[in-house]
């Protein structure tokens, strides 16, 4: 699905649901991505992982996004799982507060890292080691 800028795959998996995100998130297309997302969480019952290792820009608008993804689902004791990012991402979710947005997902990779296999439970986030 192509959302202005921004190419959305979608996979069922037995983990849970997986969208890989290509291209710009940001003011432009938020708030469509919002409306796809939030419909597919709250259609399923299963977690949630998410590719951003081809996002080639996030501003804040996305990173708010994906945040707002966390708590919707951690309120129903569910887990977004951040299986793949790069150093754009790293930047914006830094630049955001990593520790604000950090705390709402389960695991996020660092960018440096090869990107974690589809199913496959990422590496713990943690704050302090993301690199501007």
């Amino acid at each position: 699905m192509d959302h202005c800028g921004l190419t959305v795959e979608r996979q069922v998996l037995p983990s849970g649901l997986w969208f890989g995100l290509s291209g710009e998130l940001d003011r432009l297309n938020v708030e469509s991505v919002t409306t796809m997302l939030f419909d597919e969480v709250d259609a399923s019952s299963c977690d949630v992982e998410v590719d951003l290792s081809r996002v080639s820009f996030l501003g804040l608008a996305g990173v708010e996004m994906i945040a707002e993804v966390g708590r919707r689902l951690a309120v129903v004791g569910r887990h977004l799982r951040i299986t793949a990012t790069n150093g754009i991402v790293d930047r914006a979710f830094y630049l955001r507060g990593a520790l604000s947005v950090g705390s709402q997902f389960s695991q996020v990779p660092r960018g440096g890292q090869a990107p974690v296999p589809m199913g496959v439970a990422a590496t713990a986030f943690a704050a302090d080691v993301l690199e501007a």
